[in-house]
């Protein structure tokens, strides 16, 4: 079975970012998508917020995630201990 995809799928704001680039995409680019929408559970925002889906859309695209090295400083909307933040930002 081969897992390369070409297709461009998915939901603005939860989509790998190697599907915006067209490079092959396999069950890890489902992975960053589960890891968004625990941070979206989580937090109760989502990763790549915007007022408007082209603003969602290029966030996206730039995947930019900076924000989220310092868990410390990060507000999550439930109690998780420090272990359990850390594992939520391996699927991210």
């Amino acid at each position: 079975m081969n897992n390369k995809e070409n297709a461009m799928c998915g939901t603005p704001g939860f989509i790998a970012p190697e599907t915006f680039k067209d490079l092959e995409y396999s069950t890890k680019s489902d992975v960053f998508s589960i890891g968004c929408i625990l941070f979206q559970m989580l937090t109760g925002r989502l990763l790549f917020g915007a007022s408007t889906f082209d603003e969602i859309i290029h966030l996206n695209k730039q995947c930019d995630t900076s924000m989220l090295q310092n868990i410390d400083d990060f507000d999550f909307e439930i109690n998780l201990s420090r272990d359990d933040s850390s594992f939520l930002l391996l699927f991210l």
